[in-house]
């Protein structure tokens, strides 16, 4: 049965296999559902990364200039 999801196949090393394969045991799932988690988990890093850095970037561009608080802009 086709499935609507987009598949990645990935040729990884013999102790990146048996990494993967332990937290999936220690866990009880299957290697592709472990690889998933790690895989988001190092996507929502990089978000995190992303935007921090633009924070500090608007933080530093607003130096001297006028801030709003939190409850000015949404209270």
């Amino acid at each position: 049965m086709p499935t609507a999801k987009n598949r990645i196949n990935l040729t990884v090393d013999d102790d990146m296999y048996m990494l993967l394969a332990l937290v999936a045991e220690k866990k009880g799932q299957n290697i592709g559902t472990v690889s998933l988690a790690l895989l988001k988990d190092a996507l929502e890093v990089i978000e995190d990364e992303y935007w921090s850095k633009e924070a500090e970037q608007r933080l530093k561009s607003m130096k001297g200039k006028k801030k709003l608080t939190h409850a000015e802009v949404w209270g």
